[in-house]
C-alpha cells in the first residue's frame, strides 16, 4: 500500500502523459527524416522509423522501471513514518518472487516494466542494514479485520471448518479474535443458531479477559464504558451482534443493539449501514428512510447510503427518485455514464414533483458537463 500511495504522491500518472506529449514531439520529428530520407534511400528511411519505435518502447520502460524504484523508497519511508515494521517490505517482495517464479518469462532488466524482484529485495535491504529491528504489534482493530476476511474467502463451510479446526486444537494467538472469525463464516454457511451459541461465547470471552482492551457495549445485561482507544473493535463487534440477532429472526433485540451501539459508535459505517438495512428487511421504510436522509446531511460521500436511499424509494414507487439516487451512487463509485443512465431514466419516470424534477434535470446537466471533461481529457 505504502509504495502505490507513493505513486500518487509522486505525481508519476501526470509525469508519465507528459513525457508521452515529448516522445510524441520526437516521433513526428523523426517521421519528418524518414519522409526526406526516403527520396533518396527507401532503406534508410525504413531504418530510422524501427530506431526511432525502439527507442520509444525503451524510453517508456525507463521511465516505468524510474518510477517503480522511486515508489519503493519513497514507499519504505512512508512505511516507516506509520509505524511499521520496515524488514516487512523486504518479506513481502520475497513472498512476491515465490508466487511468481513460475511466472518468469527470462527477460532481462531493460525489457521490463518493474525491476526485477530480487533487484528491489537488494535494494530495500540495502536501504534498512543500519536500522534497528523493531517489532510491532499487530492491533486488535487489525486482527478483526484479517479474521473476518479470512472467513469471507472460499466456500463458506470449509471457511468455517478451518476456525473451528483452530479453535479446538488451540492454534491461535487471541481466542476472541479467532471466535469473531468463526462466527462471521458460520453465518456465511447460514449456521445462524450455531453462530448465535459463539456470539454468547464471545462475550464471556471478552469479559473474562480484559486485558485484551475490548469490553465495550457487551450484550450481557449492561452497558459497560467504552474504551476509546478501541472504538473501532467494539463497534465491529456491536456490528456482527446486530447481523447474528437478525439472522435469527430475533429482530427487536437486533434494533436494540444497533441504536445503543450507534449511541457509542455515531460514525461507524458498517453499524449505519446495518441498521439502515435491517429497517428495510423488516418494512420500517419510513424510518429506514429518515435515518439513511440524517446519514447522507453527515456523510454525503457515500454510495452505499444512496444505495439504499434508493431502495427506499423503490418500496414507496417513486421511481424518479429511486434512479436519482442511484446515480448518486453510481458517480460516487466513479461510473459517469452509468450515473448519465440513471438520470435520464429518472426523468422519464416524472412523478410529478416540479422542485424534485427541476433537481434531476440540473444534476443530469451537471454530470454532462463533468462527463465532456472526462471525454476531452481521454
Amino acid at each position: 500500500m505504502s509504495h502505490e500511495i507513493a505513486h500518487v504522491t509522486q505525481k508519476h500518472l501526470a509525469r508519465m502523459i507528459a513525457g508521452q506529449k515529448f516522445d510524441l514531439i520526437k516521433s513526428l520529428a523523426t517521421l519528418a527524416v524518414a519522409i526526406i530520407a526516403a527520396r533518396s534511400n527507401p532503406q534508410a528511411s525504413q531504418a530510422i522509423l524501427v530506431a526511432s519505435q525502439a527507442s520509444a518502447i525503451q524510453s517508456k520502460l525507463d521511465f516505468t522501471r524510474k518510477h517503480e524504484k522511486e515508489a519503493d523508497r519513497i514507499g519504505l519511508s512512508i512505511l516507516l513514518d506509520a509505524g511499521f515494521e520496515p524488514q516487512g517490505m523486504s518479506t513481502f517482495f520475497e513472498r512476491l518472487q515465490r508466487a511468481g517464479r513460475f511466472h518468469e518469462n527470462g527477460a532481462p532488466s531493460y525489457l521490463r516494466t518493474h525491476p526485477i524482484t530480487y533487484e528491489r529485495i537488494a535494494d530495500i535491504q540495502n536501504r534498512i542494514r543500519e536500522m534497528p529491528y523493531r517489532q510491532v504489534p499487530d492491533s486488535i482493530d487489525f486482527l478483526l479485520v484479517r479474521a473476518k476476511l479470512r472467513a469471507m474467502q472460499g466456500k463458506p463451510h470449509d471457511a468455517a471448518m478451518q476456525f473451528k479446526s483452530r479453535l479446538d486444537e488451540k492454534r491461535y494467538t487471541n481466542e476472541a479474535v479467532e471466535r469473531y472469525g468463526y462466527i462471521h463464516a458460520l453465518l456465511r454457511d447460514k449456521k445462524n443458531k450455531q453462530a448465535s451459541n459463539e456470539l454468547a461465547h464471545l462475550y464471556q470471552i471478552l469479559q473474562r479477559d480484559s486485558s485484551t482492551a475490548m469490553l465495550t457495549n457487551h450484550r450481557l445485561g449492561k452497558t459497560v464504558r467504552v474504551e476509546n482507544k478501541n472504538v473501532i473493535a467494539g463497534a465491529m463487534i456491536e456490528t456482527l451482534s446486530g447481523s447474528v440477532k437478525l439472522a435469527n429472526g430475533k429482530i427487536n433485540e437486533a434494533f436494540d443493539i444497533y441504536k445503543s451501539a450507534l449511541k457509542i459508535y455515531p460514525q461507524h459505517r458498517a453499524l449505519i449501514h446495518g441498521y439502515a438495512h435491517a429497517l428495510i428487511q423488516n418494512k420500517q421504510t419510513e424510518t429506514a428512510l429518515a435515518f439513511i436522509n440524517k446519514q447522507l446531511l453527515l456523510i454525503p460521500n457515500d454510495p452505499q447510503l444512496f444505495s439504499l436511499q434508493a431502495q427506499c424509494y423503490a418500496l414507496f414507487g417513486d421511481r424518479m427518485l429511486q434512479h436519482r439516487a442511484l446515480a448518486e451512487s453510481y458517480m460516487l463509485k466513479g461510473h459517469t455514464a452509468g450515473a448519465l443512465d440513471q438520470l435520464q431514466t429518472a426523468l422519464q419516470n416524472s412523478n410529478g414533483n416540479f422542485y424534485q424534477l427541476s433537481s434531476v434535470e440540473a444534476r443530469l446537466k451537471q454530470i454532462q458537463a463533468l462527463k465532456a471533461e472526462e471525454d476531452k481529457e481521454k
